[in-house]
């Protein structure tokens, strides 16, 4: 349920109390967008990358890239996404080089999934480390900002 103010969303948590195998629900507040993950290992998020950047695949169709990959609302959207988001990825660019990104994170670890169609490089980055609010968010930021920096140009 959302409430009134913008960015506020009510949902409800387990209760301790557990009667006749149903559980009380107790609600509170969740002060962010609405959110939801993807779950995997960095060789796991390997074919989700490669789908991205070649624009489609067979589970992943072509559309449904093309629908993801599109900006569907301005403004900043992440720690260094400030172009807007699209359907699971922040929009960002730096240097005048633009760059798709989701991050992720919780006690004990960081990750982003980053993706530059323009030269074709697909990163997953998981660190064992989370610092709040977005420290470790910054530094997967400037390692994936290293990555690009130095990788050749894709051949055409």
């Amino acid at each position: 349920m959302v409430s009134g103010e913008a960015g506020k969303h009510e949902t409800s948590a387990p209760d301790d109390i557990v009667a006749l195998g149903t559980r009380r629900r107790r609600p509170f507040a969740l002060d962010t967008a609405a959110i939801g993950s993807l779950v995997g290992s960095v060789v796991g998020f390997a074919p989700f990358v490669i789908a991205q950047l070649r624009g489609g695949d067979v589970v992943l169709g072509e559309a449904a890239v093309r629908a993801m990959q599109t900006l569907v609302a301005r403004g900043a959207a992440g720690i260094a996404s400030r172009v807007g988001v699209g359907l699971g990825w922040k929009l960002g660019a730096v240097d005048g080089v633009s760059f798709l990104n989701h991050e992720g994170g919780g006690p004990g670890f960081t990750s982003e999934t980053r993706i530059y169609p323009a030269t074709g490089l697909g990163i997953v980055l998981c660190m064992n480390r989370w610092m709040m609010p977005t420290k470790t968010h910054l530094v997967a930021h400037r390692l994936c900002e290293i990555i690009r920096s130095r990788t050749p140009p894709r051949r055409s």
